[in-house]
């Protein structure tokens, strides 16, 4: 888990804005790096009545066909995104996302921000992840929003756009 303070977010400051707003990103999201550097502008969904994140193959190859997905963004992964969004998505680490990876680790180390040496920028789709199982969440749910294989048959739409954000809001920063 990642150490958090009552200004986590200045504790960040010293962090590029890209960098930092991709890290915000993936708080409340549980978002792979590369899903969030590599988004185009138009998956950045910030204006919609549930603002989302658009995670789909654009040219791409995704890790999987389960990964594509969309998941809602709230709190301070809402006000980042909204910053990448007008940004027209990532320019620095587009493509890049082990250099975001390594500017991001170096970050946290050097600033006392990773409670083990072990933990990565890449262990916040563990933390949300473990909050989201704390709240008592369906594994289905879990899986929609982190992009997981699901290994029962599939019916209905799943959790939803809708049902992620209720999901999510358990435990947004």
């Amino acid at each position: 888990e990642m150490q958090r303070s009552p200004d986590a977010h200045a504790l960040l400051d010293g962090l590029n804005p890209e960098a930092r707003d991709v890290l915000l990103v993936m708080v409340n999201t549980g978002a792979r790096p590369s899903e969030i550097t590599d988004a185009p502008a138009e998956d950045w969904r910030t204006a919609a009545a549930i603002p989302h994140l658009v995670i789909a193959a654009n040219g791409r190859e995704l890790k999987a066909a389960h990964t594509a997905r969309e998941i809602p963004l709230l709190g301070v992964s809402l006000q980042a995104a909204e910053r990448i969004a007008k940004a027209k998505g990532c320019g620095r680490y587009r493509d890049k996302a082990a250099t975001w990876s390594a500017t991001v680790n170096k970050y946290l180390r050097e600033n006392g921000l990773a409670e083990t040496p072990r933990q990565s920028a890449y262990s916040l789709r563990h933390y949300v992840e473990d909050r989201l199982l704390m709240t008592g969440l369906d594994d289905r749910i879990r899986a929609d929003i982190l992009g997981h294989e699901y290994k029962r048959p599939r019916y209905g739409e799943g959790s939803a756009l809708e049902g992620r954000r209720i999901a999510l809001e358990r435990i947004a920063l």
